[in-house]
């Protein structure tokens, strides 16, 4: 007996630790970019550009952390579709984005919302339920391959 894999999906939860490793991350890369502008330019001329490019990464990060606020789980089906699900309220539609990367024990998840800016999620293995995990990585193997 055939069985459809159309009805399969995974449910993944995003942990706090995950996603402060991506905040962390982010701001490891702002401040070595502020120092090389601060290295190989002369402080009058740093300034600007330092500024700025701590203002890019202050805006991302907020970016990333409002993006957060409104998924609590996502839902990803067979044919690739994702869901995104708040708190409350109904779920926002997405795709896997360009850009992500599926491993074995974690995932970078690139999502493009069908409206609004995307952002990016890390998803660990020993953070979510171990059939959840292994549905995951079936769908992966088959819409990203």
């Amino acid at each position: 007996m055939r069985v459809s894999s159309a009805a399969c999906r995974a449910v993944l939860h995003p942990d706090g630790r995950s996603r402060g490793l991506l905040l962390a991350s982010g701001a490891c890369a702002a401040l070595a970019g502020a120092s090389i502008f601060l290295v190989v330019l002369p402080p009058a001329v740093a300034a600007l550009p330092t500024v700025a490019w701590i203002g890019v990464s202050l805006a991302n990060a907020w970016r990333l952390v409002r993006a957060w606020r409104r998924c609590q789980h996502y839902v990803i089906g067979a044919d690739g579709h994702l869901e995104c699900h708040p708190p409350a309220g109904r779920p926002t539609r997405a795709t896997v984005g360009r850009g992500s990367v599926f491993g074995r024990r974690a995932c970078v998840l690139c999502i493009d919302p069908s409206a609004g800016t995307g952002w990016v999620d890390y998803l660990r293995r020993d953070a979510q339920d171990r059939q959840q995990w292994r549905r995951f990585r079936v769908i992966c193997r088959h819409f990203a391959g």
